[in-house]
């Protein structure tokens, strides 16, 4: 079910069928640049990928730009080369390596690995964080509960820092402005 929202009132609802176990909703963006927020799903047995091209509450077009093995995880999505269009993150539970997909609609265009994390490192978040106008990676430790920030330039590192830390009783919750 989606529902429009116009601040806090619903001004319409709209269904689409959702495909069935082992799918989940695995992030939203805007991956083909439109202005609408599309739909991105995962099946967790298979490893196959589907984005769905939203124009408000309907399908407009769907695609799969390709599958992983399980051991690959989404953990996020933004725009991660500044062309408009949403990526995606993946992270290897074995391993922690991140690999970004850069995605023009449901077209893989390019890729690469910023670079892996220790187990005890999550992904909680990304955002552009240094204002350059291409999404960020925001880390934790799960330990410790140190923040530390990845600016990412299309699919490299190119510095960071960390703000702090917080006991590991905190979470870091993120307040989307749309």
């Amino acid at each position: 079910m989606v529902w429009l929202t116009n601040g806090t009132s619903v001004t319409g609802v709209g269904s689409r069928f959702a495909p069935g176990s082992p799918w989940t909703v695995a992030g939203t963006g805007d991956f083909n640049g439109d202005g609408m927020t599309d739909i991105l799903w995962y099946n967790t047995s298979s490893g196959e990928v589907l984005i769905w091209l939203m124009d408000v509450a309907s399908v407009i077009g769907s695609g799969v730009p390709g599958s992983v093995t399980t051991d690959w995880v989404i953990v996020g999505t933004g725009d991660f080369n500044g062309d408009g269009m949403s990526d995606i993150l993946w992270r290897n539970a074995t391993t922690g390596q991140l690999v970004i997909w850069l995605i023009n609609g449901s077209t893989v265009i390019g890729g690469g690995s910023p670079g892996s994390a220790a187990a005890d490192w999550a992904v909680e978040q990304t955002g552009d964080y240094n204002g350059d106008r291409t999404s960020d990676i925001l880390w934790r430790n799960t330990t410790t509960g140190q923040v530390l920030i990845w600016f990412i330039n299309g699919t490299l590192t190119s510095g960071g820092g960390s703000p702090g830390s917080a006991t590991i009783d905190w979470q870091i919750q993120v307040m989307n402005a749309d």
